[in-house]
């Protein structure tokens, strides 16, 4: 792994090449105490994980990461800064996949970087980790969009109503989730509540990013009509409220029922990445695919590298987003991956997502259960296998279509 630290700070700089030669002298490490000096270094070769300092003189830390993302897009890309402005932050958001606060216990950075690196691990393709990369944000639905900046420009702006509409967009839930879990906030615990997240950053922070600063994108309408997006989001809505309700019939807790339910509306992100960047081979999986998960996750593998699942799950992943979340995404369709984790947000989510896709035959031929492909040995490795016809019940009640009136 090639890392490279830059800080106008050379005590810290000192500091940190003795942790890491010590810990980890594997490492190809370099270091830099200017913007200019880490350019001449990320021109040399690729750089697999940049952590910049944003506070320098000339070329400073959201310059050159900004610069490092059009350059070099598959670097992995972390700010690190003491009292920063929110502009500086709000600047930095963009090109910054995390942002981590000084202090900063080098052991904290440790961690930060080997997560980075593990996660690049998960995507081979090299092309892909650029494409992913230099996703600075996921683009919403234009009715969404309106909907948030007239709530927000209303001579009534209420959090609430933001907050209603945002947990109805997995794009936007996956922006303000990043923001929220930067350590700029000094959280002590993830972020998982959207609500709670949107409360933490104050109407004027939202409307910096939605309004001024154009980090909330939006799909054209011709997009959103020919790659049929708007039933990806309707399918993400119905899937968190099932993972819910499930978690909720299994007793597991009001913590777990969160955390299962934002997983829910995220397990589908990577149709969005997709959707944006590769429109063409998306549009392939969306006419081709049978309607069975698996069978468009090898699809996607065939026409584009990756499924939709793990380029969601890398994506989320450098955002800084939690394990567990990260881990429901990439193996909602493959669970069995990840049976070391025990009954985890996975374990709700892929039931709630292989009901919701087969939702016609479980509510109009409900004799045809049995042939429904969840992922029973998972279940029965994790211990739930017995909980599976409860399951089956809650999601045909949830599922089933309102009566006529």
């Amino acid at each position: 792994m090639r890392l490279l630290i830059v800080d106008d700070d050379a005590g810290l700089l000192d500091s940190l090449r003795r942790y890491l030669q010590r810990l980890r002298p594997e490492w190809d490490a370099e270091y830099a105490d200017d913007g200019e000096a880490a350019l001449r270094l990320l021109a040399r070769g690729d750089v697999d994980i940049l952590v910049s300092d944003l506070e320098m003189p000339g070329i400073d830390g959201a310059e050159l990461l900004a610069r490092t993302r059009e350059s070099h897009p598959a670097t992995v890309r972390i700010a690190l800064s003491g009292q920063s402005s929110r502009d500086m932050v709000l600047k930095v958001v963009g090109p910054a996949h995390q942002y981590l606060a000084k202090p900063c216990e080098p052991a904290e950075l440790l961690a930060v970087v080997e997560r980075a690196w593990a996660l690049r691990q998960r995507l081979a393709s090299e092309d892909l980790r650029k494409v992913v990369g230099g996703v600075d944000s996921l683009p919403t639905l234009p009715s969404l969009y309106a909907e948030i900046t007239r709530a927000l420009n209303g001579p009534d702006s209420r959090l609430a109503r933001v907050a209603e509409i945002v947990e109805g967009d997995p794009a936007t839930s996956a922006n303000v989730l990043k923001l929220v879990n930067s350590a700029w906030f000094g959280m002590r615990r993830e972020v998982t509540n959207i609500g709670h997240a949107l409360n933490l950053l104050g109407t004027d922070t939202i409307s910096a990013l939605v309004l001024a600063r154009g980090f909330f994108r939006q799909f054209d309408q011709d997009t959103v009509t020919a790659l049929a997006i708007e039933p990806l989001w309707e399918q993400s809505l119905v899937t968190r409220t099932l993972a819910v309700e499930l978690a909720r019939a299994d007793g597991a807790g009001a913590g777990m029922e969160e955390l299962a339910g934002t997983a829910g509306l995220l397990h589908d992100i990577g149709l969005l990445v997709l959707a944006s960047t590769f429109p063409g081979p998306f549009s392939e999986v969306v006419r081709d695919a049978d309607g069975s998960a698996v069978a468009r996750s090898s699809l996607e593998r065939a026409l584009i590298g990756a499924s939709h699942g793990e380029i969601g799950a890398y994506l989320l992943g450098l955002w800084g987003l939690p394990d567990p979340i990260v881990s429901a995404v990439a193996n909602h369709d493959t669970p069995s991956v990840d049976v070391a984790a025990g009954v985890d947000a996975l374990t709700y989510v892929h039931v709630a997502a292989t009901l919701v896709d087969h939702a016609a035959a479980l509510v109009h031929t409900p004799e045809s259960v049995d042939t429904i492909p969840v992922d029973r040995d998972y279940l029965a490795a994790v211990g739930r296998l017995e909980a599976l016809p409860q399951w089956i019940d809650v999601g045909m009640e949830h599922l089933a279509p309102e009566p006529m009136p």
